[in-house]
């Protein structure tokens, strides 16, 4: 029987497509596969894990993050990790639980310096955990600050180096100032005074003056309904400077009797028809009357008061019982950027007050080594602090500079922002693009000048114009990819993108319907270099951030700014304690419990000839070369070929099960064998090439095919 050799080459130059059928497939595309790489003219074998713990006790991890601070050493940075208890164990470890939290587990951010993943130099205060909270973080002014924000509480910050290990002292990470931005600043009343003016604060508010202990607070409210009265004075007398001071509530504990405090100057407020009392609760009104300054020899004030002929403007201060949450806070400039914003009632969390998903907020500029101050656009001299509403239904799902633009994406829209350097109106906003959008947050990542996103309905590339827009995903694993990303959208938020540097390739990592705890079983990879698709997927759950990191000899983690490996963290819910595990370590092929695990290449309904006749397998060659050595030893991997001829393109071909008697197996040592012999017949052909043997686990080796020759004899029937 006559035989020609049907040669399989370029094996990388496609990779994994899963969406067009593969009896369309050219022979060099693969229609499946696992932890495999198509790259350098060959495929390979993906690489594994190596584990690292970090010193956060009985914790569960939920978010990682790497932090390059750059006072310190280019040779480190530090780890931010997020590790969730429940109250008792939060209580045992130390952690003083407010009874603000009712909620039965906690969140408590832990900073290390990568380079000494068990000291910790610092322990955030506790967070409440409910279903809506989802961790990301930002980094501003040049990175010296990281930001935290989980959706659900006021997002907090920590200004860098971090020296201090006193963790129950030192209080490293602080609210971000101003955040409840509608803290009112406004103008009650201005007038030239003369003594026989009275004003009526109450009425002139249409509001309660609460100055109960007044003089106990802080410069600004802090508290929900705090309200406080601030008094500014232009004197007549142009050799005096102007002044502003709040008016205390001057009650005295001792007698009972409003008194005047020489600091100050001036008496009140005072009720005329109960003198002992601050507030009149019937009216709502606040009377004040001033005393005249006072002025040592040198002419200047010697206690501040109001004057005949004085310019005199009172002003309300008051944070009212709303809190603001926000879906995602990024940097932009020397500015923060909130997005997906909802106000709720401070004393009853459950309680909406407005629910603003398409509504943006921009925070004052900040000063270089500060943080934005003011986020209130109604504040006397703001800047750059606005509210924005997108011209769009759509729910903001993140945002991310490219070229000096700031691109927000809903779900089904981009829109573009970008400072205009003008005063009067400091931001130009525009609609780019509808129909695409953001899934969710840290879907995005930007590379080569370009953003890769992933869409509520595609994977595509975006570079600022919306002709730029492609599909990276048609026709190739977009079908598959929203075919098994959970349906769940609560578990969707945990899907998260990587960009790996090193390999020119974007991770996106994802919950499929098999992911029972909502946690990431799945990552496409998308290599943007030579345009390929491959999957990596493992035997446990995993989610996490993209880090720097590489895993040195003494298994420490230390940070090479040349070397970008992800770093995948484990959140599986089932356990109490789990780990940190540094992804594609070179020359490691064991998984997270330091086992071997499959890698495959699989392809389904070649036709064996052009003629789509009845042909018969008789031997599959494998090419192979350039194995590294490992400590020593050269790998000698073995791998099997499985092997099943169906007739018409409709049928199936299950090539999963390696004990299904009807599929041709053989074992191919790399080393020692060129060919395997085989014996199968069929118009089609189906074969996987697999490092999980029938029998037995050899499996943690590497392995490398640059080609495939199928020896095919000719001569069946049609």
């Amino acid at each position: 029987m006559p035989t020609q050799v049907l040669p399989i080459t370029n094996l990388s130059q496609a990779g994994v497509i899963m969406d067009t059928p593969s009896v369309s497939l050219p022979p060099n595309v693969f229609s499946d596969c696992q932890n495999v790489r198509f790259r350098d003219g060959a495929i390979r074998k993906m690489e594994g894990e190596r584990e690292v713990q970090f010193n956060i006790g009985p914790g569960q991890y939920r978010y990682v993050a790497f932090w390059p601070e750059p006072t310190l050493s280019p040779n480190d940075g530090y780890m931010v990790v997020v590790a969730r208890y429940t109250i008792q164990q939060a209580v045992d470890q130390g952690i003083v639980i407010p009874p603000t939290i009712t909620t039965d587990n906690v969140d408590i951010i832990y900073i290390f310096l990568a380079s000494d993943p068990m000291t910790v130099l610092h322990r955030s205060q506790p967070f409440a955990v409910t279903d809506m909270a989802h961790w990301q973080h930002t980094l501003f002014g040049g990175g010296v600050t990281l930001i935290m924000n989980n959706g659900v509480d006021r997002p907090v910050y920590a200004n860098g180096p971090i020296r201090s290990t006193a963790l129950f002292t030192d209080r490293l990470f602080f609210n971000l100032p101003g955040w409840d931005s509608y803290l009112t600043d406004e103008q009650v009343t201005s007038f030239f005074y003369d003594t026989s003016f009275v004003t009526d604060i109450g009425t002139d508010l249409g509001a309660f003056v609460n100055l109960t202990n007044a003089d106990n607070l802080p410069d600004i409210p802090t508290s929900q309904n705090d309200q406080a009265i601030i008094l500014s004075v232009i004197p007549g007398n142009d050799s005096l400077p102007p002044f502003s001071i709040r008016i205390d509530d001057y009650n005295d504990t001792a007698g009972g009797v409003p008194q005047t405090a020489a600091s100050v100057g001036f008496n009140g407020p005072v009720d005329p028809n109960d003198p002992t009392t601050a507030d009149n609760t019937d009216t709502g009104t606040t009377f004040i009357t001033f005393n005249p300054p006072t002025f040592n020899a040198e002419g200047e004030y010697a206690t501040l008061g109001v004057a005949p002929g004085d310019s005199v403007t009172i002003r309300i201060q008051t944070i009212p019982d709303i809190q603001v949450r926000a879906g995602v806070i990024r940097t932009y400039g020397n500015l923060l950027v909130a997005g997906n914003l909802t106000e709720f009632m401070r004393s009853d969390p459950d309680r909406t007050v407005r629910a603003m998903p398409g509504v943006i907020r921009t925070s004052d500029v900040a000063a270089p080594g500060t943080i934005p101050a003011n986020w209130n656009p109604f504040k006397t001299g703001v800047n750059t602090a606005d509210e924005f509403t997108l011209s769009s239904t759509g729910i903001v799902q993140d945002m991310s500079e490219l070229q000096g633009i700031l691109y927000i994406y809903t779900n089904d829209s981009i829109h573009s922002i970008q400072q205009t350097g003008n005063s009067t109106v400091p931001f130009n906003i525009r609609p780019v693009a509808r129909g695409w959008g953001a899934q969710t947050v840290d879907s995005i990542q930007e590379f080569d000048g370009r953003h890769i996103v992933v869409g509520s309905n595609d994977i595509y590339t975006f570079s600022g114009h919306p002709g730029s827009i492609k599909s990276i995903a048609d026709l190739r694993v977009r079908r598959e990819f929203f075919r098994t990303i959970t349906k769940n959208p609560l578990h969707q938020r945990n899907l998260f993108t990587m960009l790996y540097r090193r390999r020119d390739e974007i991770w996106i990592s994802y919950p499929t319907t098999a992911s029972t705890d909502g946690q990431c079983d799945r990552t496409l990879i998308w290599n943007y270099r030579n345009n390929t698709w491959t999957i990596r997927a493992q035997s446990t759950f995993w989610n996490g951030v993209m880090s720097p990191i590489q895993w040195d000899t003494d298994g420490v983690l230390t940070v090479d700014l040349n070397e970008h490996f992800p770093l995948l963290v484990s959140t599986r819910l089932s356990t109490d304690t789990d780990s940190v595990y540094v992804a594609d370590v070179p020359g490691k092929f064991t998984d997270r419990a330091n086992m071997g695990y499959e890698s495959y290449i699989e392809r389904t309904r070649l036709a064996i000839t052009p003629e789509f006749t009845t042909e018969n397998l008789l031997s599959v060659a494998m090419l192979t070369e350039g194995l590294a050595i490992s400590g020593g030893t050269e790998f000698d991997p073995t791998l099997e070929i499985r092997v099943l001829g169906t007739e018409t393109p409709a049928e199936e071909a299950d090539l999963t099960d390696g004990t299904n008697p009807n599929i041709k197996k053989n074992t191919f040592d790399i080393l020692s064998n060129y060919k395997v012999d085989i014996r199968e017949h069929g118009r089609l052909l189906n074969y996987r090439i697999t490092d999980n043997i029938t029998g037995s686990v050899v499996r943690d080796d590497r392995w490398l095919i640059a080609g495939l020759q199928f020896d095919i004899g000719t001569g069946g029937t049609r």
